[in-house]
């Protein structure tokens, strides 16, 4: 249907060849400071649980885990144990999401997964433009003024002008104190500028009659731009990752 959010999806997540998989996971098996592995089951994001590396083992194309949190949670062990689970880690810049059995080697009291299916590396990319869609509701409060957005990024946004309000919103028009809201996340925005105006057009790329305002963010401050950026991409990540590996749907 919206083949603006397909074109983000191309640029936003590339499938790693498989031959090159394993140069990834021993990449990430020899970094000093490594992120936690994280994983959870599909639409259970909000019970996600954190692994620690133990060892890599090549041959066996695997990474044996061990379980943080609480003594309490090791102590019961993980609830995924025996499951299909989705599964981050990061190397570098870039995330890595996979699908894999989680096992436990009661033996080695280890936990093991093993990477046979594709990987997907999240690609940084500067100003990432996130889609406004059922999942992700984007809104901008403008001359005292709240627009639905289409889109936005660390950058800027998008919005369509109120019929018989062209004039109010001229190219290179500033305005002071304005309010970002990305599904439910408040950011303040001290200056935006009109860097552009263009005819409005539907998901199918029909022009609506009405006018588009592109807009650009100025006067960021620098924990905010980068907390605003972080936001983006965690919420770009989690729609793609959900298309993906389908997740929403029945079990």
């Amino acid at each position: 249907m919206s083949d603006k959010k397909d074109h983000n999806k191309k640029h936003y997540f590339t499938t790693v060849p498989k031959i090159e998989v394993i140069k990834v996971l021993e990449e990430y098996s020899k970094q000093e400071e490594k992120e936690d592995i994280v994983l959870w089951l599909k639409g259970k994001e909000e019970n996600s649980e954190d692994f620690e590396l133990s060892k890599f083992s090549k041959e066996e194309k695997a990474f044996y885990l061990r379980q943080k949190g609480s003594l309490l949670s090791k102590l019961t062990g993980s609830s995924l144990i025996d499951k299909d689970v989705l599964v981050k880690f990061k190397v570098d810049r870039f995330h890595y999401f996979t699908m894999c059995h989680l096992m436990f080697d009661s033996k080695a009291k280890e936990y093991k997964i093993q990477f046979g299916l594709d990987v997907y590396k999240s690609q940084q990319r500067t100003n990432f433009r996130l889609m406004a869609s059922q999942l992700v509701k984007i809104q901008f409060k403008m001359n005292n003024v709240v627009f639905n957005a289409h889109d936005i990024s660390a950058g800027g946004t998008s919005v369509t002008c109120p019929e018989g309000k062209e004039g109010d919103y001229p190219v290179e028009k500033r305005f002071e104190k304005n309010e970002l809201m990305v599904n439910g996340k408040k950011f303040d925005i001290p200056l935006c500028v009109i860097k552009g105006t263009f005819p409005d057009k539907d998901a199918l790329g029909n022009e609506t009659g009405f006018l588009r305002l592109g807009i650009a963010f100025e006067k960021l401050g620098k924990d905010t731009e980068e907390e605003l950026f972080k936001h983006i991409n965690s919420e770009a990540r989690a729609e793609e990752v959900k298309k993906k590996f389908n997740l929403g749907t029945k079990k």
